[in-house]
């Protein structure tokens, strides 16, 4: 298991299933089952949490999250956010953030690729997927009160990192 899975399993919340016709640039997916990978189907602390930079053609660019702490991922996405654009759990991520184009080459370049603490070689999380290869697909969204501490103007880090470290600490209370 990567160090921090455990961790965005419990704030990449919640999640729905959806057809991989659906992925879009600048949102967070969970990928369990993928063909040609090794092994196909990783579930619980081996799914891949990705966020997908650009979409060329049949290949998605992402970076895997598993390795990434989550206060360094939700610092990026705070960068990213589009402030013209309302919060709100029932939008998709990508339509709060700043607009990049399809391929990501921008997005990349401008805010990832230098950020040792997203992308480096030791992580080895940058990723391609090829979309017919991608089964089982679910697309994540965060909770109101989660965005808004995320996206919150006054928020500092010190804060921010509390969040985290809340919402990664209370028990799930879901009915299997």
């Amino acid at each position: 298991m990567s160090v921090f899975t455990r961790q965005y399993t419990k704030l990449l919340r919640p999640e729905k299933r959806i057809s991989r016709s659906l992925i879009r640039p600048r949102n967070i997916y969970r990928i369990t089952t993928y063909k040609g990978g090794n092994p196909p189907t990783k579930a619980a602390g081996e799914s891949r949490y990705v966020f997908v930079i650009g979409i060329l053609g049949e290949k998605v660019h992402c970076i895997k999250l598993n390795p990434i702490n989550p206060l360094h991922f939700t610092q990026l996405i705070a960068k990213l956010r589009d402030k013209r654009q309302p919060v709100s759990s029932d939008l998709r991520l990508e339509y709060m953030l700043k607009k990049f184009d399809p391929t990501g080459n921008n997005l990349f370049d401008a805010y990832i690729k230098n950020n040792s603490k997203l992308y480096n070689k030791e992580f080895k999380n940058y990723r391609t997927y090829i979309t017919s290869k991608i089964t089982n697909v679910f697309e994540i969204r965060f909770e109101q009160e989660v965005l808004e501490n995320l996206f919150g103007e006054k928020t500092s880090t010190a804060e921010k990192r509390a969040i985290i470290r809340e919402e990664t600490s209370q028990p799930d209370n879901e009915i299997e």
